[in-house]
């Protein structure tokens, strides 16, 4: 019922669902590789997905928070479930710009996940790319190419260096080094995420276009930043098969929420309802 009324776009009904008490204390759980995930911090993953969607960060902020909470009361303030929540906490404060706020969330995230042994790059790669961005953000260069240096390594030596998992880190990594003025170190690391990544290069290298343009809007260069969003737009508009649209979706986001940010507010609502329209074609809704 939660996830059916998710789908329907209706968050708040779903939340008071999902808030009930023998929900929040069920033990109902499942498990995710190596992970047992409990399907009530699961579902409300879900929850905060779709207030970001509608661009209800407010709410987004509020379930987080709330989670992280839970998650210390039930599993103790160094668990893997307090890191996820502050990874998804963390997560909203970027989006919104605030990176100052999402710094400490992230290097707590980073912490409990080491310490609980899941700090490599298949399951930390949120926090990893989220606290580089940060730096990147907040002009401390060389603290994201230290992070990204040893976590990328690492998962060479356990993925293999073809395992693909690190693509979103050497991602964030080229962009680090090419702002730091090493041109030649970022191509490599650049060449190599397209290589090991996704099967269309052009996926990772949009990857990284639409990470330099959050860095230039969060210095208020939103012209610049757009332009980037609108870049790909114009790439993956022309047809390319069946549901090949469904690739307008991720620079269409991006695009909406910094039209939003520079208050361009008719340009953000042309964007977020051509998002609405494909999310709504193909029953995308987290």
């Amino acid at each position: 019922m939660v996830a059916t009324l998710l789908r329907a776009g209706k968050p708040a009904e779903a939340e008071r669902l999902l808030d009930q008490v023998h929900l929040q204390s069920s033990e109902s759980k499942f498990q995710l590789g190596d992970l047992t995930i409990n399907t009530y911090a699961f579902t409300s993953t879900l929850l905060i997905s779709t207030y970001i969607s509608l661009n209800d960060y407010s709410n987004a902020e509020r379930v987080a928070t709330d989670r992280v909470s839970w998650a210390e009361k039930r599993y103790g303030s160094v668990a893997f479930q307090v890191g996820g929540a502050l990874s998804a906490l963390a997560n909203i404060e970027r989006l919104q710009g605030k990176y100052g706020g999402a710094e400490p969330l992230y290097l707590r995230s980073l912490s409990i996940h080491r310490a609980v042994g899941f700090g490599d790059c298949l399951v930390g790669r949120e926090v990893y790319t989220g606290l580089a961005e940060t730096y990147l953000a907040l002009k401390r260069l060389h603290e994201a190419e230290e992070l990204l240096a040893p976590a990328i390594k690492a998962c060479r030596d356990k993925y293999g260096v073809r395992g693909g998992n690190h693509a979103p880190l050497l991602n964030v990594y080229a962009v680090a080094l090419e702002n730091d003025g090493q041109p030649d170190e970022a191509a490599k690391a650049a060449g190599e995420a397209d290589r090991v990544g996704s099967p269309d290069p052009r996926f990772e290298q949009e990857d990284r276009d639409l990470l330099r343009g959050r860095l230039l809007a969060a210095q208020g260069k939103f012209d610049e930043s757009v332009s980037l969003c609108r870049k790909w737009i114009a790439i993956f508009e022309v047809p390319e098969g069946q549901e090949s649209d469904r690739r307008l979706m991720l620079p269409l986001e991006e695009c909406e929420r910094i039209l939003q940010s520079a208050g361009r507010d008719a340009e953000a609502s042309e964007a977020g309802t051509r998002l609405k329209e494909i999310r709504t074609k193909y029953d995308v809704h987290f």
